[in-house]
């Protein structure tokens, strides 16, 4: 017979064991809070023994990834905050041996560690790599070794090699003028700037596409920098830059300068960035221009403008591309018809218009209504067609029916090139009242260089074109030969106006060269600029002319309303917080698409 089992037999063993767990259960806490929290200010620790040198932890990636070190330093900046990068910046001071060749510098990941800049530290962590940027993680302070005081930064100018800047890499800088913004798309968004020393130009809007543009490319990489905030948020509420805030009367626009800025060099999400310590002074060295002087009596004016997706929400709300409601409609068109206004054109060739057709109801109508009471639009033959692509856009043509009347239906090529992608081009005659000169008018709107889709020889070759480059030259044919089909006298001007959304020096502007549509921007071209694409500037707007045209040519430009400007300007609601929807809204042109307009006069009649 099996004995019972005695109910208090494991709570007197528990009794014998209790003291021998208790301690082990003190003893590991106190190993993990050793470990995971920094030591009291007044500890005491071996401040000054032999540490890790940050210049043998750099490298892209760290010869050391992965491995435990101990390290002493100067904290530079204290970014802990968890809006901000959740960390500080960690540096071996100049007159201390920089070991190994390489920054002597590097990011200290600790959320929330209470640090402090111009603080001496020793402490250990583990090596790591995040998007390509060596840091420390895992940290725990073993000492606190006193004020050192702030770190010499080291002067530097732009532009900066990729070895020069891995030298510097999370170092504190000063970054001497001269310094231009020359981006400024993600303001709005991530609060930063692009700098340079000087606007960049698009490659191939000044050479020619292949290794001059590769060469150019890489040029201005070395020349360009991103000023940041030292922040995760997205959509900053205020906007940082200039300061103290971004407001609708108080923009930073692409050509402004700015004073030297003291920051830590930093690389983070695949960019060189500065993260600033000194607030930047900036200088509205590119003023919002006035708009262009009026023609003179004897020119008509014509323009060329890309209204950045107009729908009119007849079909309701939100439309496909343009205003989500009417609300953001009202202030669509609030800019648009600021743009028409101040331009003060008896024509405009329009891109990117809703592709609803050409009755009273479209898009391009209710364009031509914004214009003014007497304004009409080029209307193809039938009732409302469409044109016979099948993009969600299309262009349109609007003009001042006291200045101009419209002779006969406005045409469209019937072409496989204008199927798809290319949007088909709208031509109209147009005859001038007052000199009873005739005009011929294309209105252009080519595929876009974004690579969506793209195969084969479409695909980014890798030239400075971009993708999608057999098509738009596909168009430059189909264009040329359609227009040699139509009965146009040799003294008879024929004006090529729109987004061609190539720059001057590319292969399909001058396929339409060498057949005698020049660029009336001339010499200027290389100059010239209506978009700004990652801290680039460039000209996708153009007027082309055959050479009664380029005869009759008076004045040029674009009006720098739109690219200049950041995006968050624009009339959009959505990704701003209510605080931002009015400060950072006004009904002038600024903003009001991301193209400038162009402007040319002509002069018409025996004047020409």
């Amino acid at each position: 017979m099996q004995p019972k089992a005695n109910p208090n037999h494991w709570q007197q063993r528990l009794r014998a064991w209790w003291p021998l767990l208790a301690g082990a259960a003190v003893m590991g806490y106190f190993l993990l809070a050793y470990w995971f929290y920094p030591l009291p200010a007044n500890a005491e620790g071996p401040c000054g023994q032999p540490a890790e040198a940050l210049s043998r932890l750099q490298g892209s990636p760290s010869p050391r990834a992965g491995e435990w070190v101990t390290t002493e330093a100067v904290v530079t900046a204290d970014f802990t905050a968890d809006d901000q990068l959740r960390g500080f910046f960690f540096q071996q001071p100049l007159a201390e041996v920089a070991d190994g060749g390489g920054s002597r510098a590097l990011f200290v990941f600790a959320p929330g560690a209470s640090v402090s800049p111009g603080e001496r530290l020793r402490l250990r962590g583990r090596v790591s790599q995040f998007h390509g940027m060596t840091q420390l993680s895992d940290i725990r302070i073993e000492s606190r070794c006193g004020q050192h005081g702030p770190v010499l930064p080291v002067p530097v100018s732009l532009p900066l090699s990729e070895s020069r800047r891995q030298a510097l890499q999370a170092m504190v800088i000063r970054l001497e003028p001269p310094l231009t913004v020359t981006g400024n798309y993600a303001l709005g968004r991530y609060g930063a700037l692009t700098l340079a020393d000087q606007r960049l130009m698009i490659p191939t809007q000044v050479v020619p596409p292949g290794e001059p543009a590769r060469a150019m490319a890489s040029r201005n990489r070395a020349r360009s920098l991103l000023l940041d905030n030292a922040s995760r948020r997205q959509f900053p509420d205020p906007v940082p830059y200039p300061p103290p805030r971004l407001s609708a009367e108080h923009s930073i626009r692409v050509g402004d300068g700015l004073d030297a800025v003291t920051g830590v060099l930093d690389y983070r999400y695949e960019q060189w960035r500065l993260q600033p310590l000194t607030t930047p002074v900036f200088h509205p060295d590119n003023p919002r221009p006035p708009p262009p002087s009026p023609a003179a009596p004897e020119h008509l004016r014509l323009a060329a403008f890309n209204v950045e997706n107009y729908f009119n929400g007849a079909g309701g709300f939100p439309t496909a591309r343009g205003a989500r409601s009417p609300r953001e409609l009202a202030r669509q068109e609030a800019k648009l018809g600021a743009v028409l206004a101040g331009l003060g054109a008896s024509v405009v060739a329009l891109a990117e218009v809703a592709n609803d057709g050409y009755d009273s109801q479209s898009s391009v109508a209710s364009l031509a209504a914004l214009a003014g009471e007497h304004w009409q639009w080029a209307r193809p033959a039938g009732e409302g067609p469409k044109p016979s692509g099948g993009d969600e856009i299309a262009v349109g043509l609007i003009y001042d029916d006291r200045v101009l009347a419209a002779e006969g239906a406005a045409m469209s090529p019937e072409h496989p090139a204008f199927a798809r992608h290319n949007r088909p081009p709208l031509a109209q005659w147009l005859r001038h009242r007052a000199s009873g000169g005739r005009l011929l008018v294309v209105v252009n709107h080519w595929k876009s260089k974004r690579c969506q889709g793209a195969q084969g020889e479409n695909r980014d070759q890798q030239d400075g074109q971009a993708c999608w480059n057999p098509r738009r030259e596909a168009a430059a044919g189909a264009l040329l030969k359609w227009l040699g089909s139509l009965p146009v006298e040799d003294d008879t001007p024929v004006l090529l106006l729109g987004d061609f959304n190539a720059y001057a020096r590319e292969t399909p502007l001058r396929r339409l060269a060498r057949e005698g549509f020049g660029n009336l921007m001339g010499k200027d071209s290389a100059k010239a600029y209506s978009y700004v694409f990652r801290g680039q500037s460039g000209a996708l707007t153009h007027a082309l002319g055959n050479s009664a045209v380029q005869r009759r040519l008076a004045a040029i430009g674009h009006w720098a309303v739109n690219a200049d400007e950041p995006a968050v300007l624009g009339y959009r609601l959505q990704d701003k917080p209510p605080s931002q929807r009015e400060t950072l809204f006004s009904e002038g042109p600024w903003r009001s698409s991301d193209h400038d307009p162009l402007w040319l006069d002509l002069q018409l009649g025996d004047g020409g």
